[in-house]
């Protein structure tokens, strides 16, 4: 494969002809732009975002504003703290081929961009576009050997649609793209060993900054190397991967995106669903159980890395604490992980007996380098009286193949304004959002949902 020329190809989605994307995936973009807002209204609680709301008091004003904040942030740290501020719970989507967080990364790009240079709404979909396009030809055999290396693909591949999103948003040629692409290969960053703490939401934050950074200075002349993704050490000599292409006229927005239905990592979600099966389809009851084998994958056991969660950051990445509270309570909320209901929880008696019989197994079909996308889970479940239960997930909650209904998204969008907003107020935004197409400058928009987001 000539990497030279499908950089080219990656580059010139920033020229894409976005009436080729059907209806539907128009639609999964707005509701992508929706759901990243909705998440963000009871992160502005989080600590780590207060921190950083501390930090950003320091900085000089500018034209874009962020949540809480007295004063607007200038492009780039507003960038970064509405990525800190939409992954602070991490009930953002994903992608299948990415294995991680898109929107979160392109919203925390686009809408600073988009309300700084008086874009459209149009521009702003048609940016997200041709960003998420990007992404998932980066991610094809890229992102499993990436995440194996303990890469946070979010942000080692996510920059590179966020390089393209802003590259169409502030009309770059396909030769400036290159450069910001290059430029944008030096500022990869992010570490699967700060999962479940405050800096995993740092991660989509200086992405997002990062990229607008490399775009900025790549319209200006700023140049890059033309060997940053084929030299012996380049990029993915480094990082890990090697880009395989694909179809031309494929449209990865067309195919869907994965909108979480439950506010944990989202290698919970097939764990999590399995659960809800045995409490609802076979009644398990918690007090027959013996034992729970929980086959998973390499990658999902790496994500997955607590055990003994000791506040909510970290329990959403234990699938014992997951697992455990959908087959006793039914499927996790918000409130389920805030650090003082965490630490209640692993207080009680029938939640320690349960969570103490769950047992983790790779198989060997389930190692490295399986895809996301292409993982199954099977839950084993043994009897006192030694009956055996054996589930397997099929297509989880929330992917393209499962997604939410129209009713379950609204109650998701409800569940996360709500603390903030009266329902009046809510069924409003939600409208506005969702025909956020016709808006004729992004900026009135984003002034409009930053007021209604404060304590």
């Amino acid at each position: 494969m000539n990497i030279d020329c499908y950089i080219r190809e990656i580059a010139e989605l920033v020229n894409m002809n976005c009436t080729k994307v059907s209806k539907s995936g128009k639609a999964g973009v707005v509701r992508a732009f929706t759901d990243t807002l909705c998440v963000s209204f009871p992160a502005i609680k989080e600590p780590g975002y207060k921190a950083a709301c501390s930090y950003a008091d320091t900085l000089t004003e500018g034209s874009v504003p962020v949540p809480v904040l007295s004063h607007k942030l200038d492009v780039q740290p507003a960038a970064l703290l509405w990525g800190i501020l939409s992954h602070s719970i991490d009930f953002d989507d994903s992608c299948p081929k990415l294995c991680g967080h898109p929107s979160v990364v392109l919203f925390s790009t686009i809408a600073p961009l988009a309300a700084h240079y008086n874009k459209s709404g149009k521009d702003a979909i048609e940016a997200y576009i041709c960003g998420y396009e990007a992404v998932n030809r980066f991610s094809i055999g890229v992102s499993s050997p990436q995440y194996d290396k303990g890469w946070h693909t979010t942000t080692t591949i996510g920059i590179f649609g966020a390089v393209v999103a802003a590259s169409r948003l502030l009309g770059l040629t396909v030769d400036q793209t290159i450069n910001a692409l290059g430029i944008g290969a030096s500022a990869a960053c992010g570490l699967q060993s700060n999962f479940g703490t405050m800096t995993k939401t740092l991660h989509p934050g200086m992405t997002a900054s990062n990229a607008i950074c490399a775009v900025e200075l790549a319209r200006r002349g700023f140049t890059s190397s033309p060997d940053v993704f084929k030299s012996k050490f380049s990029y993915f000599s480094v990082y890990g991967g090697n880009l395989t292409p694909v179809e031309k006229d494929r449209i990865f927005t067309n195919e869907g995106i994965i909108v979480k239905f439950y506010p944990s990592c989202g290698c919970t979600t097939r764990s999590n669903d399995l659960a809800l099966i045995l409490r609802e389809k076979y009644k398990l009851d918690p007090d027959d159980v013996e034992k729970i084998t929980l086959r998973i994958s390499a990658l999902t056991d790496n994500c997955l890395r607590y055990v003994d969660p000791s506040n909510g950051t970290e329990a959403k990445f234990c699938l014992e604490y997951c697992f455990t509270k959908c087959l006793l309570d039914g499927p996790v909320k918000i409130d389920d992980f805030k650090d003082d209901f965490v630490l209640k929880t692993k207080g009680q008696k029938r939640f320690n007996e349960i969570s103490s019989k769950i047992y983790r197994e790779i198989p060997s079909d389930l190692g490295k380098g399986v895809p996301f996308a292409e993982e199954y889970l099977e839950a084993e479940v043994v009897l006192n009286n030694k009956e055996v239960i054996k589930v397997r997930s099929g297509a989880p909650k929330g992917f393209p193949t499962n997604p939410l209904t129209e009713d379950e998204f609204t109650a998701k969008f409800h569940d996360c304004v709500g603390s903030l907003l009266a329902k009046k107020e809510a069924d409003a935004l939600l409208l506005r959002m969702m025909g956020m197409e016709n808006e004729k400058n992004f900026s009135n928009l984003m002034h409009y949902f930053t007021k209604l987001m404060h304590e």
